[in-house]
């Protein structure tokens, strides 16, 4: 978690010099009428905005979606035509956009979660929107614990079924991964804990066998393949959860607990 410096360090590594003055103006305009507002979980909806925006730059989507996180919620306490006159209609259409998500659930709260998503994707043309909104869900289920446990657990699940598979379909895995653990730690606490005291307890183990993979990698691309990147990780908690439940096989017994991922120039070297 970051506050605003912090969080103008991280804009200044991701887009440069030049775009800080315009996340500092947003910064400013949202405190003024954001920083007032609190939220159950006793910060102000400011703070909120301020952890989304963090999160859209970590996934580096562009400036305007990491603005519209910065203003999103704005448009109940602000007039529409004075964000457009600080920063252009692009961003009002986008905050506009976040909103209308919500009144898109409300018309449609007996849908399927497939049903759901695919009325998401098709809904609204600019799906930045949507990358704005799974930053919010992020951070809200980050601070969820202020919650009662049923309505936890309901949220839980509807990140599970709707938004990680949408962060899944627009490529955020900054995003999907901590959604997907984080969910997973509300519904079955017993198992998250289970699987990270297992990762912890054969992390050395793991991180030999990946270390050894990338060497015999290279070696054998040496002269042959121009290799870009290449870089080893453990697999998520939840993904390995999925195995263990649709293999049927326990933690000990998963034996692809960690990946590699190589990035080379065209597919034929693949």
């Amino acid at each position: 978690m970051m506050g605003a410096e912090s969080f103008l360090e991280l804009c200044k590594r991701q887009y440069g010099q030049s775009h800080l003055p315009i996340f500092e103006s947003a910064l400013a305009f949202s405190k003024n009428y954001l920083s007032s507002i609190k939220r159950l979980t006793g910060d102000s909806f400011f703070d909120h905005n301020v952890r989304v925006a963090e999160i859209l730059a970590e996934s580096k989507v562009s400036p305007e979606v990491v603005l519209a996180g910065i203003l999103h919620g704005i448009l109940k306490y602000c007039p529409e035509k004075e964000i457009e006159d600080s920063f252009g209609k692009e961003i009002v259409l986008l905050v506009k956009g976040v909103e209308d998500i919500k009144l898109v659930k409300s018309k449609n709260p007996l849908l399927e979660a497939e049903a759901l998503r695919r009325i998401l994707l098709t809904t609204f043309r600019d799906v930045r929107v949507i990358f704005v909104k799974l930053a919010a869900k992020l951070d809200n289920l980050r601070t969820i614990n202020v919650l009662p446990a049923e309505d936890q657990q309901r949220i839980s699940e509807e990140v599970l079924e709707v938004y990680a598979p949408l962060a899944n379909r627009l490529g955020l895995e900054k995003i999907r991964v901590p959604l997907e653990d984080l969910a997973l730690q509300i519904l079955n606490p017993q198992i998250y804990r289970q699987i990270i005291q297992f990762l912890e307890e054969s992390r050395e183990q793991r991180e030999a066998l990946i270390a050894e993979f990338i060497r015999l990698v290279k070696e054998y691309a040496a002269d042959k393949i121009d290799i870009i990147k290449i870089k080893g990780r453990s697999k998520s908690i939840y993904s390995i959860y999925k195995k263990m439940i649709q293999r049927n096989v326990p933690l000990t017994e998963q034996y692809d607990l960690s990946g590699v991922r190589v990035l080379v120039p065209e597919i034929k070297d693949c």
